[in-house]
């Protein structure tokens, strides 16, 4: 479902809207090695997500590279006050992203 944010507008309290930068929706081939690796090793499913990243500059169907948001951390606390990452998931995440790509490489 799609907001016009022009239908907010309210006499009494006017707002200016104006987009500063568009990205591209990202999609990536789930059945891509690399994607299939981080989920059998980090034991999470796959799913998709409304959020936006640079990544978008990188990757076009010219330049199709895998592509997966993952990292450390609770989702439910990230981008708000007092965010804070444990230091286990760090080293978790480390190790789940370099099994994954050694699996592939080091065949």
């Amino acid at each position: 479902m799609k907001l016009d944010l022009n239908s907010l507008q309210k006499s009494d309290l006017p707002i200016n809207i104006e987009v500063l930068k568009e990205l591209s929706a990202l999609v990536t081939d789930l059945n891509h090695l690399f994607i299939q690796n981080i989920k059998e090793i980090s034991k999470n499913e796959i799913v998709r997500l409304p959020y936006a990243t640079d990544a978008a500059h990188f990757i076009n169907s010219k330049n199709p590279i895998p592509f997966v948001i993952y990292g450390p951390g609770d989702p439910i606390k990230i981008h708000k006050t007092d965010e804070y990452i444990e230091i286990d998931h760090i080293f978790k995440a480390i190790e789940h992203l370099t099994s994954a790509l050694l699996r592939i490489y080091l065949k």
